[in-house]
């Protein structure tokens, strides 16, 4: 035991002389932006998400910045999918894949980001944030408001706080809640006290509307988006 407390002692200094010496070498040059009211287009892959979509429909077109509803792209695989009529009741956009006969392994969130994106930038639609959300996510109503801050400020990225909603309801949320928790609290406050890049996945987050067209749609496809 005394061993393993050595070596674990010696591995947090070498993280924290690491973060030192990154924190030294990132110098931020953030450009502010002055925007009335930024375009803002939400992206929600929703596979068979019908149980549990409408309260993130509900939480989007009640923030204290307003979010229209033709600005929300719910993306499904099929016009089966019984999220299909939450979606017309909510009268958000709709994106229906059709690639996946012909590219079956093509079924993952990145994948489905990407039609979306595509089939906005062939209508030249123009927005200057797109947001991304699990079908699944429950918003505080100042959410997108504290994010577009960061926006104004200059960043091109940016994470929201994400935590577990069911984190008492069994060992598996649990953990999920601490690793959140790791993520929010552990990682990304001191890795931004250090301008450093912070852990950017999952759900949650904005990408400036200019580098989403300077890709030419979603290129990323790993584990979590």
């Amino acid at each position: 035991m005394i061993v393993l407390g050595v070596l674990c002692l010696i591995f947090a200094v070498i993280l924290w002389w690491r973060g030192m010496v990154v924190g030294k070498r990132n110098k931020l040059n953030l450009q502010e932006r002055v925007l009335r009211k930024p375009k803002i287009a939400v992206l929600v892959p929703a596979r068979d998400e019908s149980a549990v979509i409408e309260a993130l429909l509900i939480d989007l077109l009640e923030q204290t910045v307003r979010i229209r509803s033709q600005d929300i792209y719910v993306i499904v695989e099929d016009l089966n999918d019984s999220t299909v009529e939450i979606c017309a009741k909510h009268r958000t956009n709709l994106v229906v894949r059709n690639d996946l006969a012909d590219n079956p392994e093509r079924q993952r969130k990145g994948y489905a980001l990407d039609v979306a994106v595509k089939e906005i930038l062939q209508k030249d639609a123009t927005y200057d944030l797109f947001f991304v959300f699990d079908a699944d996510n429950v918003l505080t109503k100042n959410y997108i408001e504290e994010m577009v801050k960061c926006y104004e400020a200059g960043y091109d990225m940016a994470a929201g706080y994400r935590n577990s909603k069911n984190g008492n309801q069994n060992v598996i949320a649990a953990v999920s809640s601490l690793t959140f928790s790791m993520i929010n609290v552990i990682g990304n406050r001191g890795r931004i006290k250090h301008d450093a890049n912070i852990i950017f996945s999952g759900t949650g987050f904005f990408v400036d509307g200019e580098l989403v067209k300077e890709w030419g749609g979603w290129p990323f496809h790993g584990l979590t988006e």
